[in-house]
C-alpha cells in the first residue's frame, strides 16, 4: 500500500477473486479480476488498479495512516492464504482472521463516504430548515419555554454589569420572569435577514468542508486504533468457520456484511453494542468466512448473500467471472449502501427540531 496510491480493499483480499494470473519472471504475478459498476460495461483489470485512491489514508509529511496499515497487512495476508487452503466447514481459530475483519470494516471508503453523505444530509436539512427565520424563531420559543434557566442565567450575567441598586435588579428579575417567551424572543426580529444569511452561510460552509473533516477524522481514528480490541473481543464470541459457496462469490467495496438482531437487512458494520447474528466475508470465488452466534454451521443462501453484497456496495464489486447472472447483480449496486436509512435520518432531524 505504501506510496501515493492507496488500496481501499487490500490486494491480498482481491487476489482471491482472480479471473486470470499472468506470471512474470523475477516479478510479482499480474492478477486480474472482473470489475462491475452500475450502468457500466464490466471490464477486466489488474488488481493493482482496483479500488485505488490517491492519498486516501493521507499524504507524506501530513496526517498519514499508510505506513502503519502496511506494517500489519503482511500478517493478515498470511492468515488468508492459509485459510484459502482449508476445506468446507473448517473451524477458524486464528485470531488474526478476526482482527482483519475488524480492521477491514474500519478502513473502507464505504465507511467514510457513508459518514460524509449522512452528515451532508443532516446538516443540509437542518440548516436549510433554519434558513427560514420563522422556523428558527419558533424553535427558539420552544427552546426557552423548555429551558427557562437559560434566560435566568443570561439575565444574571447581564445584571452583574448593570450599575443599579439591588431593589431595581430584583424588579427587573420579576419583570423578565413574568414576560412571555414570545416577547423575549421578539428582540431577534430586527435581525431577521441577518439570521437567515447566517444559516445559509453556515449550511454552505459546513457541507462544503465536510469531506475534508471526515477524511481527517477517519485517518486519526485509524492511527489511534488500527484494530479495535473491544470489537475483537466482541467478535470472538462468535463461532467462526469457512464455508464453500455453491455459486461464484462477489466481493464488494463494502467488505464485510453483518446480520444484526432486530435489523431487516444486512449492514456494513457491527458495533460492540450490537447483537450480531452472522458475519459474512467472501475471501475467494468459492469460499466465505462466516461468523455466527449459533454453535453450529448453518445453511447459507449464497445467491442472497451476493445480492446483499451488491446492494450494500456503493461503487463497485469484483468477481472472477463475467456472466449474465453477475451482470444482473450490478444493477443492484447502491440500493442499500447507507448504514443509516433516509427514513432514520429524517426521523433524527424531526426529533432535533421537535425536542430542542
Amino acid at each position: 500500500m505504501a506510496g501515493t496510491r492507496h488500496h481501499i480493499l487490500p490486494r491480498f483480499l482481491l487476489k482471491g477473486f482472480a479471473s486470470k494470473v499472468i506470471s512474470k519472471a523475477n516479478k510479482k504475478d499480474d492478477v486480474f479480476v472482473w470489475v462491475f459498476r452500475k450502468e457500466a460495461k464490466p471490464f477486466e483489470a489488474n488488481i493493482v488498479n482496483v479500488g485505488v485512491e490517491k492519498h486516501f489514508y493521507g499524504r507524506e509529511g501530513e496526517l498519514n495512516a499508510d505506513d502503519e496499515m502496511t506494517s500489519i497487512e503482511s500478517g493478515f495476508a498470511v492468515s488468508l492464504d492459509v485459510l484459502r487452503e482449508q476445506g468446507d466447514g473448517y473451524q477458524i481459530a486464528d485470531e488474526k482472521v478476526i482482527e482483519f475483519i475488524v480492521h477491514l470494516t474500519a478502513r473502507t471508503k464505504h465507511l467514510r463516504d457513508t459518514i460524509i453523505d449522512t452528515g451532508s444530509f443532516l446538516f443540509d436539512s437542518l440548516f436549510g430548515y433554519f434558513t427560514d427565520y420563522d422556523n428558527w424563531r419558533a424553535y427558539c420559543v420552544k427552546y426557552f419555554e423548555r429551558h427557562p434557566e437559560v434566560i435566568k442565567d443570561e439575565l444574571e450575567k447581564f445584571l452583574q454589569n448593570v450599575p443599579a441598586s439591588a431593589y431595581k435588579k430584583a424588579m427587573m428579575r420579576q419583570r423578565v420572569k413574568k414576560m412571555p417567551v414570545e416577547r423575549i424572543v421578539a428582540f431577534m426580529d430586527d435581525e431577521k435577514s441577518g439570521w437567515e444569511f447566517f444559516f445559509a452561510s453556515l449550511r454552505l460552509k459546513v457541507t462544503e468542508g465536510l469531506d475534508n473533516v471526515a477524511k481527517q477524522a477517519h485517518i486519526k481514528s485509524l492511527l489511534k486504533n488500527l484494530v479495535s480490541e473491544p470489537r475483537v473481543e466482541h467478535y470472538k464470541r462468535l463461532n467462526w468457520y469457512l464455508c464453500k459457496a455453491s455459486v461464484p462469490l462477489i466481493l464488494g467495496d463494502v467488505g464485510c456484511l453483518f446480520e444484526l438482531e432486530g435489523k431487516s437487512r444486512l449492514t456494513s458494520l457491527g458495533g460492540i453494542e450490537d447483537e450480531i447474528k452472522n458475519v459474512y466475508l467472501p475471501i475467494s470465488t468459492d469460499y466465505m468466512i462466516v461468523g455466527t452466534a449459533r454453535q453450529e454451521t448453518h445453511v447459507i443462501n449464497f445467491t442472497a448473500i451476493n445480492e446483499a453484497v451488491a446492494k450494500c456496495s456503493r461503487d463497485y464489486f469484483v468477481c472472477s467471472i463475467s456472466s449474465p447472472q453477475v451482470i444482473r447483480l450490478s444493477n443492484l449496486l447502491g440500493e442499500e449502501s447507507d448504514m443509516i436509512t433516509k427514513e432514520d435520518m429524517e426521523k433524527a432531524i424531526t426529533e432535533l427540531i421537535d425536542e430542542p
